[in-house]
């Protein structure tokens, strides 16, 4: 519609700057001359000389012997033009510049990307630039010199309002990425921090910028780096990782296997996202995997495995392929965006002897051996559990009854009426010695609830919850108690026989260790 609705284009302009129209005129007859002859020359001429040659040099530099000699008069009979190119006829063929299309590649550019305001400027001026231009070749049919077309919205302050000098609110990238005179009120956030507000707006609509937006995105990142920061130190040296033995896939447990789950899910939502240009969907999801996969569960129950596990142990080894895996993943998500970041990581990882930029490498894709639903399902269910088991503990926490969730124990207690076992609890007795990792307590127990028996505790807190994928209301409850045995000075867990100096299991790693 805006090029039916547009007028003639007059592409020439008077002004005393700006690209020549390099046309000839002969004067007698008043007679311009602007064919592919003249401009050949004309264009060597200048690539020689200047372009500013074409209006302090004299006429004779542009006259070539066959304009002479068609034409009476001599060089006194001529005389350059001084309209210059209307800047959207300028800019609008700037497309030339590139690579002409091959039979491979249809389009000269992949991107053309500009705000709202060019759709009847830039981006219509190089489609009407590319048509014309190709109309006289009747091989193939006009296309537009890019591939994918990408308008952005227009960036406001934090009020919503535009900005304005008179107004007093813009805000400087420059500003944002160096900090302003004064760092309190305006701190240096880096490239990165402004290429993350980038990427996690919706650019296709207008957006805010402004403090309270950059300390978000401040902290979106420093949470990321964070996790990254806590993988590195945990997958060893180069040297360590050389004699490093990974865990296949067959002895992962169902943390491992669900963590791998998320992370394949995260690297196919980035391959799509990228191909479709939403970035803020990318950025979401690899905020959402650093900080709720990762940070809020994974590193949380790993950390005393990691800690005090043997270091050969399956366990702990299984932990760090998981580990190694997903930084080198999350490195190649982040790098688009945050490449700073990605250069940080990848060269932390080689010791600070990186030969290449972390772009060197080739983006590798999550095996579609780790898309795991079961182990996604099955999380998700032992999740429900853990939920209610950390109510209980934070309620036992603020009754000052412990002040650590390793001074306590879980039972899950079973009900009696049970005819047909449910998968549900097939699921938590084959994960039983995964359940107090989950829950962060020193030991979880399952239970009959008829093989209670009448003991009782210092204090405890018992809650239900409702068998899943079940047509009937039975319940299971949950019951957290103090624990049974004694601190481990080692590894702080409360599994250690009162006449015993450490638990089994740290006994076990300073004995091979020594």
């Amino acid at each position: 519609s805006f090029i039916r609705s547009r007028s003639e284009w007059c592409i020439s302009r008077q002004r005393v700057w700006g690209v020549p129209i390099p046309a000839l005129y002969h004067t007698p007859t008043d007679t311009a001359i602007l064919s592919s002859e003249s401009l050949t020359h004309i264009l060597r001429v200048l690539s020689e000389r200047g372009v500013a040659h074409w209006w302090d040099g004299p006429i004779e530099d542009f006259l070539t012997s066959e304009l002479l000699a068609q034409l009476e008069g001599g060089p006194e009979a001529w005389h350059k033009g001084t309209d210059t190119m209307d800047v959207w006829f300028d800019s609008g063929s700037n497309w030339s510049t590139l690579s002409a299309p091959t039979p491979g590649r249809k389009h000269r550019a992949d991107v053309c990307l500009e705000g709202t305001d060019q759709h009847r400027g830039w981006f219509q001026s190089q489609l009407l630039t590319s048509v014309g231009a190709a109309s006289g070749n009747c091989d193939r049919r006009p296309v537009s010199p890019y591939k994918t077309l990408i308008t952005h919205g227009m960036v406001l302050d934090e009020a919503g309002k535009k900005m304005s000098k008179s107004l007093g609110n813009i805000v400087s990238p420059m500003t944002i990425i160096h900090g302003g005179k004064d760092k309190k009120k305006e701190p240096a956030y880096g490239a990165d921090v402004l290429r993350l507000w980038a990427a996690t707006v919706e650019y296709w609509r207008d957006m805010s910028i402004g403090p309270t937006v950059l300390a978000q995105c401040a902290e979106s990142m420093r949470k990321i780096r964070n996790s990254a920061r806590f993988i590195l130190g945990n997958i060893g040296t180069i040297a360590q990782r050389k004699s490093f033995v990974p865990v296949e896939h067959g002895e992962l447990g169902l943390a491992e296997r669900f963590v791998m789950n998320e992370l394949y899910k995260l690297d196919q939502t980035a391959v799509e996202g990228y191909a479709n240009y939403n970035f803020p969907k990318v950025m979401n999801s690899l905020s959402n995997f650093a900080n709720t996969t990762l940070s809020s569960l994974y590193f949380d129950i790993t950390k005393d495995c990691l800690y005090a596990n043997d270091i050969q142990s399956v366990e702990r080894r299984a932990v760090v392929t998981t580990l190694a895996t997903v930084l080198d993943s999350m490195t190649f998500v982040m790098a688009p965006v945050l490449p700073y970041l990605a250069e940080e990581i990848h060269s932390t990882l080689q010791e600070g002897d990186a030969q290449l930029s972390v772009f060197a490498k080739k983006w590798t894709p999550v095996s579609a051996e780790w898309n795991d639903p079961q182990a996604e399902k099955d999380m998700a269910s032992l999740l429900k559990m853990r939920s209610i088991v950390l109510s209980l503990l934070e309620k036992a926490r603020g009754d000052k009854h412990l002040k650590n969730s390793l001074e306590a124990e879980v039972d899950i207690i079973l009900p009696n009426d049970i005819s047909a076992q449910p998968y549900f609890l097939q699921l938590i007795e084959r994960e039983e010695t995964f359940l107090k990792t989950l829950f962060i307590v020193s030991d979880a127990n399952i239970t009959a609830e008829g093989s209670l028996g009448t003991h009782s505790f210092a204090w405890s807190y018992i809650s239900t919850m409702a068998i899943p994928d079940t047509d009937s209301d039975l319940e299971l409850a949950i019951r957290v108690r103090p624990s049974s045995l004694s601190k481990c000075p080692r590894c702080w867990t409360r599994t250690r026989e009162e006449e015993r100096n450490l638990c089994d299991r740290c006994e076990g790693v300073i004995r091979r260790a020594d």
